[in-house]
């Protein structure tokens, strides 16, 4: 089981300078959003948690945590909920060498994007920004120049996002810059400040660097989502769009969409496309 001391000593260990990573500047550190029920992928979830659903004989948080080993990442914090004993039990029985996980335990109230987050920030020790990962998002988004994005234009988040069909949309302006939020489902539309009429529909995909500074900006505790924090911050905040279209991105959240994705990784461009992904990584 996931001792109390294993967890104290990544928090010590998260206190430390952290070394370069993803850039010459230090890494940000990761979190992986790993408590939600996974309601989609019943009956799969029914008795596991969705980050120890199956792909290709690994869970889906085995996939997560090599992609971010491989391009970097050193501190990797993960919330934990529905069968939050089960993905213990799985981190504590591996090892992934030079690697530091953390667990934001929300055993007792499920806090959504933004309230995981707040809770998670004393975890999350010196580092300037966080990069944040659905755990039932499978992508080979560059991270690294999303990231240089992120701090070269000195924004205070960075939000994936891709051309996509969906019931809710953030809108993005001309300049790249969030604006508005829409949702099809009631056709409710909310802007940041001033409408935006030329803005571009784009749907967001479940990966986001933000910096720690604008997470102290947030409510400190409570249960809330975190694209109407965005949206309340982008009046007076830089929140920008990262558009990756030419990416492969996965939503692994119905049962089919595994199904499919394990059908095309058997494939030759699918075989390839699988050693790229994981190329760097240490095998289990």
């Amino acid at each position: 089981m996931w001792t109390q001391s294993r967890q104290k000593e990544a928090f010590m260990q998260a206190q430390s300078p952290m070394k370069p990573g993803l850039t010459e500047q230090p890494s940000p550190v990761a979190m992986i959003l790993a408590a939600g029920y996974g309601t989609r992928l019943k009956p799969l979830t029914d008795r596991l948690p969705k980050a120890l659903v199956s792909l290709q004989g690994k869970p889906l948080l085995y996939y997560i945590l090599r992609r971010l080993q491989s391009l970097g990442i050193q501190h990797v914090v993960i919330n934990v909920h529905h069968y939050a004993d089960q993905i213990l039990n799985y981190l504590d029985g591996r090892h992934f060498p030079g690697l530091l996980l953390s667990i934001s335990d929300e055993s007792e109230h499920l806090l959504d994007t933004g309230g995981a987050l707040s809770k998670a920030l004393p975890l999350f020790g010196l580092a300037n920004e966080v990069l944040v990962h659905n755990v039932d998002v499978i992508s080979d988004i560059n991270l690294h120049t999303m990231l240089r994005q992120h701090r070269t234009n000195k924004a205070a988040a960075t939000l994936a996002v891709r051309n996509r069909h969906s019931s809710r949309y953030l809108r993005i302006s001309p300049e790249g810059l969030l604006c508005g939020w829409e949702n099809r489902a009631d056709s409710a539309l909310r802007w940041s400040g001033a409408a935006c009429p030329d803005s571009q529909q784009m749907a967001f995909s479940g990966i986001h660097i933000l910096n720690v500074s604008l997470i102290r900006a947030m409510p400190a505790a409570g249960s809330f989502p975190i694209i109407p924090e965005y949206l309340r911050m982008a009046a007076s905040h830089r929140i920008e769009a990262f558009p990756h279209n030419s990416d492969h991105w996965m939503d692994m959240g119905r049962p089919e969409d595994l199904s499919s994705l394990e059908q095309w990784m058997q494939t030759p461009e699918g075989k390839q496309w699988t050693q790229q992904y994981l190329d760097g990584w240490s095998p289990s």
